[in-house]
């Protein structure tokens, strides 16, 4: 029988086998201090590595993190790189933060601009 005490155990087993939700799940518990040191450096790598595996919500953790600084420099473009894919994948605050965070112009810039010289580099069809 499992207890609340086993979270860190059971989260970090798993995220050691690439489980990306796993890694979320251990970001968080290193993010808030629950079971493990608080450590937001440590929870910052989690996040990412959940977010190189998929997890939206290990996208959008990540994306808070970079948008404030904490666990790591300020990175806003990896914010929006990030509240991007989640958005796509149906994380339901990540569109809300695109909304809020981003003008027309970075709009543009961040979420159009790439298939748009995508499409400008692909000869026409004959």
């Amino acid at each position: 029988r499992t207890s609340p005490n086993d979270a860190p155990i059971i989260c970090k087993e798993a995220a050691l086998r690439d489980l990306a939700i796993a890694m979320t799940c251990l970001g968080g518990l290193h993010y808030f201090g629950l079971g493990v040191d608080k450590d937001v450096v440590q929870a910052r790598v989690w996040f990412e590595r959940a977010a190189e595996g998929g997890d939206p919500q290990g996208m959008m953790d990540l994306a808070q993190m970079c948008a404030t600084g904490q666990g790591g420099p300020l990175d806003r473009d990896k914010a929006v790189r990030m509240w991007a894919p989640a958005a796509h994948k149906g994380h339901p605050q990540a569109q809300s933060k695109l909304d809020a965070e981003l003008s027309w112009w970075e709009r543009m810039k961040y979420l159009h601009w790439p298939a748009l010289l995508q499409q400008a580099a692909t000869p026409p069809s004959p």
